[in-house]
């Protein structure tokens, strides 16, 4: 899998979020390079661990800046979030053979990391421009 890359049009016009956004990239960078080169499972699983655990930190940082907006669908994003955070954990909790863990990853960050922030985020931008 290549690596992602920060599009302009992910931008939801909030810095910190902004910001998150691209640090969280960076991270799933960092494990789709573990899985490509052929890390051990320890090295993949500890690099997701830390994607998730900032991830868990950005989705609160995002649902307060949702909060202070006045988002409408802030519970439905709230379960997003949580849906995302346990499809990460079945991933690191179930797969401890190399070849099931790289398919997972692959799967996991395309709608995670990239799906969540133009079909998801996008929203977000449009109730704080208004």
């Amino acid at each position: 899998m290549t690596d992602l890359v920060w599009n302009e049009g992910y931008s939801i016009g909030h810095f910190q979020t902004d910001h998150e956004h691209k640090e969280l990239i960076s991270l799933a960078n960092k494990v789709i390079s573990f899985s490509n080169t052929g890390e051990n499972t320890d090295k993949i699983q500890g690099a997701l661990k830390a994607l998730r655990d900032y991830t868990i930190i950005h989705f609160r940082n995002e649902e307060s800046y949702m909060e202070r907006i006045g988002y409408q669908d802030l519970e439905n994003h709230k379960v997003c979030h949580a849906e995302l955070v346990e499809r990460v954990n079945e991933v690191i909790a179930q797969n401890t053979n190399l070849e099931d863990l790289v398919h997972g990853l692959k799967r996991l960050m395309v709608v995670w990391v990239i799906e969540h922030i133009v079909q998801e985020d996008q929203k977000i931008k449009e109730v704080s421009q208004v």
